[in-house]
């Protein structure tokens, strides 16, 4: 599990609009989607739009230490919310005999 420092820094990248490292998904046989590498950066964005913990420690966007998702500007709540991460689906394969 990340550290809360870690957690604020995505958040600080995401809302600066830099790119995220991709992230891969495979399927279950019912075709859902299991996340095979970025569970954790997905955990930290989802929880904070939950309010589950606030920012601190940004070194670049200062002024929003110490703010939860709900005391962001409406602006700032649109960046987190309409962000498009790059991912990749890992299709599940048929036996091959």
């Amino acid at each position: 599990m990340w550290k809360h420092k870690r957690k604020a820094e995505l958040i600080e990248s995401v809302l600066m609009g830099l790119p995220l490292p991709n992230f891969y998904f495979s399927q279950d046989k019912y075709g859902r989607l299991i996340v095979i590498d970025g569970r954790q950066r997905l955990t930290a964005l989802f929880d904070f739009m939950d309010n589950s913990y606030r920012l601190s420690g940004l070194k670049i966007l200062t002024q929003l230490n110490h703010m939860w998702f709900s005391d962001l500007s409406p602006v700032l709540k649109g960046r987190l919310e309409d962000y498009q991460i790059q991912a990749h689906v890992i299709m599940r394969l048929r036996r091959i005999v």
